[in-house]
C-alpha cells in the first residue's frame, strides 16, 4: 500500500490577505454611502412626523368643524411659546375656537395632541403657529423648515421645506443648506 498524502484543509496566508484586502475595499466604498442613507432616512422621518401632525390638525378641523391650530410648544408643552419661530420644544395641537388665534386660551380651547421636539434637527418658520380654518375662515399659509443640526448631514441631505397653503394643502420639497 502506498501512503496517501492529504492536504490540510484551510486557507493559505495569501488567500486570507487577498480576502481581507477585498473586504476592506468594499467597506471603504460602502460605509459612506450607508451613512448617507441613514442621514436621508432620519430627515425623512423627522419631516414625516411633522407632516403627520399637520395632517392630524387639518383632519380634526374638518371633523370638528372648527379652527384647529398647531403651535411651537412652550417648555412643558401645555401651551404655545409666544413669538417663537423655532419649534425646539415640539408642538401643541389644539382647538382654536375662542380668544386669540394661535394661542391656547384657558376657557374655550382644548389641547388635542402634543409632539416632542426634534432630535438632531431644527424646525423653524416665520410664525409660531399654523391654523387650519373651516368654512370662511382660511388656513394660515406657512413654510416650515426642517434642517439637520450637523452641517455635514445638511450638506449631504439638504433641508426639507413643508409648505402649508391658504387652503390647508401640505406639500414638501427639498431645499439647500
Amino acid at each position: 500500500m502506498q501512503p496517501t498524502h492529504t492536504r490540510a484543509a484551510g486557507f493559505t496566508i495569501i488567500e486570507l490577505m487577498i480576502t481581507v484586502a477585498v473586504a476592506s475595499i468594499l467597506l471603504a466604498i460602502g460605509v459612506p454611502a450607508f451613512n448617507d442613507i441613514i442621514r436621508n432616512s432620519r430627515i425623512a422621518t423627522q419631516t414625516n412626523t411633522l407632516v403627520g401632525a399637520l395632517n392630524y390638525a387639518r383632519g380634526e378641523s374638518a371633523v370638528r368643524g372648527m379652527p384647529i391650530s398647531i403651535c411651537a410648544a412652550n417648555n412643558d408643552r401645555t401651551g404655545c411659546q409666544s413669538g417663537a419661530t423655532s419649534w425646539v420644544n415640539g408642538w401643541v395641537i389644539f382647538t382654536d375656537r375662542s380668544g386669540t388665534a394661535g394661542v391656547v386660551d384657558a376657557p374655550g380651547d382644548e389641547v388635542l395632541q402634543t409632539g416632542l421636539g426634534p432630535v438632531a434637527f431644527t424646525i423653524t418658520t416665520t410664525a409660531n403657529f399654523v391654523r387650519f380654518g373651516v368654512g370662511t375662515t382660511p388656513s394660515t399659509a406657512r413654510v416650515l423648515t426642517v434642517t439637520p443640526i450637523d452641517t455635514n448631514a445638511c450638506a449631504t441631505t439638504g433641508r426639507r421645506l413643508v409648505d402649508v397653503s391658504l387652503t390647508g394643502r401640505i406639500t414638501t420639497s427639498k431645499g439647500t443648506c
